[in-house]
């Protein structure tokens, strides 16, 4: 399998991604395309973090905030919770 490497600028494809800010397969597929995409893709898919307060595997909220701030690269796309 050959790579084919395409410089396309940046307003481009941010535009593109910003399309698909409220299709999350599709952003999830765009997150592995290229490195260059993923924090765009990132931002859409981790704006927003729902936590519920029962969860069947006994993790809790203080799991999920200690997760977000653990340097995981996650953590600074996260804006509501």
């Amino acid at each position: 399998m050959t790579t084919v490497d395409v410089d396309l600028p940046g307003e481009l494809t941010d535009m593109v991604i910003e399309h698909l800010h409220n299709d999350v397969n599709s952003l999830k597929l765009c997150s592995l395309v290229c490195q260059q995409w993923l924090p765009a893709c990132r931002h859409h898919l981790f704006e927003s973090v729902i936590c519920y307060q029962i969860q069947p595997d006994g993790r809790s909220l203080q799991d999920l905030l200690h997760f977000l701030s653990s340097g995981n690269r996650i953590g600074p796309f996260v804006r509501n919770l």
